[in-house]
């Protein structure tokens, strides 16, 4: 991606600090220790395995999503004011969804780059993931379309969230924390993360729980579609309704 890593105008007047590059070939941001939690496997699909994808995803029809986005949904539905989850018409998982688990896995396995703590993690959630819900998402740059700053919620999702970016590139967006007390003023930082075409990226730890991620409009160029692959939260896993999720998300749709 030959694009500058700037933050448009808009943010940072809502969060006037420094922007750092994350590079996927350290697996870090250099020079902003306290980011971790991010894996990116660029080149981690053929190009024939990226148009066979869209060629499956093709095959179902989209519906509206928010800030200009379309959608298909494969999983349980939440109300996430009220922490429900509604099973009945979830069926089960496209066959690729596990294609995809698998090579993220291999990817993770293959991996020795940045910092071995930090892989561990890594590790750790994969070792505790089974994916359970599937979102793919279309961004259209005529549309504006984009991805709200946010935490993906807690109650209903498990630590690690997979993402495979299919027909273009894009910048994944990271906001960190609001500065504590022992250093007022110091601003929140951004960081700024390729998502070349026919990648995978996955989010855990602190990048996870801590920090907010989005896609700005800025960044969307032409159409790019994204698949995102979750899991359930480990307490929903033990509920009876958890547990047919586990059971209908082997199976394929």
């Amino acid at each position: 991606m030959d694009e500058p890593l700037v933050l448009p105008e808009w943010l940072l007047a809502r969060s006037p600090r420094r922007t750092f590059a994350f590079d996927p070939a350290s697996q870090c941001a250099p020079g902003l220790p306290a980011f971790s939690g991010l894996r990116v496997y660029t080149g981690a699909l053929s190009e024939a395995e990226a148009a066979e994808l869209l060629i499956e995803i093709e095959r179902r029809p989209f519906l509206p999503s928010q800030s200009g986005k379309q959608k298909q949904h494969f999983g349980p539905r939440f109300n996430f004011v009220r922490r429900r989850m509604n099973v009945d018409r979830f069926a089960g998982l496209p066959a690729s969804a596990h294609r995809l688990e698998s090579r993220l896995r291999a990817c993770v396995a293959r991996d020795r780059a940045g910092d071995p703590a930090d892989l561990a993690r890594c590790r750790a959630a994969l070792a505790d993931y089974a994916t359970t819900d599937v979102f793919v998402l279309r961004y259209v740059e005529s549309e504006r379309s984009n991805l709200d700053f946010h935490v993906d919620d807690l109650h209903a999702y498990g630590e690690a969230i997979l993402d495979v970016s299919l027909d273009s590139d894009s910048i994944l967006s990271f906001l960190g924390p609001e500065p504590g007390p022992a250093d007022p003023g110091d601003g929140r930082a951004c960081v700024r993360v390729p998502l070349p075409a026919r990648s995978i990226a996955v989010v855990y730890g602190a990048a996870r729980f801590a920090w907010q991620h989005a896609i700005l409009a800025s960044d969307v160029r032409g159409i790019r579609t994204s698949i995102t692959l979750r899991t359930l939260a480990p307490a929903l896993r033990e509920t009876p309704a958890g547990q047919q999720v586990l059971a209908r998300a082997a199976q394929h749709v």
